[in-house]
């Protein structure tokens, strides 16, 4: 990079940084030919050699902010913690944040992040922290849709959802809680988000509080386990009095119930039988 290089990236950093409330400060500088061309970002100056572009990080935590403020294109990195965001559909809609791959939005008020599930930003993502917001639903196709667009160019280093407060079902237990797990060495504080009922942890969630048995079904259930123990008990009923017709009709018992392992309570009944033949 030449003199006049630097020089033009200086002053264009500073003429994007000053676009904002927000604190920034350069990122990182990307030097492309015309082989292997800065991919994505503008270009701030070429020459013969090269084009030069650039990348930006934001810090606008802490300013009361209410909705995503507008940025550069050249930004890459945005710290959004501890202000008052609700809505993230900008990430969707403004072309601004085309470059952003890491964004930090702790300490905020987010209460859903159905809106960004199909956001392209989930396509180059590295880093992203919504942790001790006011989520009330994740979704496991959230989670499907940030591992699954990953590929060779670009790995998730982390995702942060600890600290949240979510509505825990029998989706959750069945198909949430296994995606964080398996992926909990992004996902690293997942251990920490909290169910609104039962009030557990959703790491100690168990199946019986998730997925309980409505009244109807348990009946139901109940009603049928009756049914089949009084259908055991007739059955033994009238096998004791078929074989004790047969016995007295040919002083045998049948050959299957003749096999049957003999039980002490056998050895009891015989020894009264018994004395009671000597007695007469």
């Amino acid at each position: 990079m030449t003199i006049l290089s630097a020089l033009k990236l200086r002053q264009k950093a500073s003429e994007e940084c000053q676009k904002t409330i927000c604190e920034c400060d350069i990122w990182a500088t990307l030097v492309g030919d015309e082989k292997f061309p800065s991919k994505n970002y503008p270009v701030i100056h070429s020459n013969q050699y090269a084009n030069i572009s650039m990348t930006l990080r934001f810090d606008c935590a802490n300013l009361g902010l209410s909705d995503l403020p507008s940025i550069s294109p050249y930004t890459v990195i945005l710290s959004l913690d501890s202000n008052s965001i609700q809505d993230l559909n900008r990430l969707n809609t403004d072309k601004n944040y085309g470059n952003v791959n890491s964004i930090f939005l702790n300490h905020n008020q987010i209460e859903n992040l159905d809106s960004i599930v199909q956001s392209a930003f989930f396509d180059r993502v590295r880093i992203f922290e919504v942790k001790n917001n006011t989520i009330s639903h994740i979704s496991e196709n959230l989670i499907t849709t940030i591992f699954s667009r990953s590929n060779s160019e670009r790995m998730v280093e982390k995702i942060a959802i600890g600290e949240n407060e979510i509505y825990c079902d029998c989706n959750t237990f069945t198909k949430l809680k296994p995606r964080l797990v398996a992926y909990e060495h992004i996902i690293r504080d997942w251990k920490s988000v909290r169910c609104l009922s039962p009030n557990v942890t959703l790491m100690d969630l168990r199946y019986d509080q998730a997925c309980p048995l409505d009244e109807d079904e348990s009946d139901w259930i109940w009603w049928i386990v009756v049914g089949i123990e009084g259908g055991l008990i007739m059955l033994i009923l009238v096998k004791l009095w078929s074989d004790r017709r047969e016995y007295r009709r040919t002083g045998q018992l049948p050959l299957l119930s003749s096999c049957i392992p003999r039980l002490p309570c056998d050895f009891i009944l015989e020894g009264i039988k018994d004395n009671h033949h000597n007695k007469n």
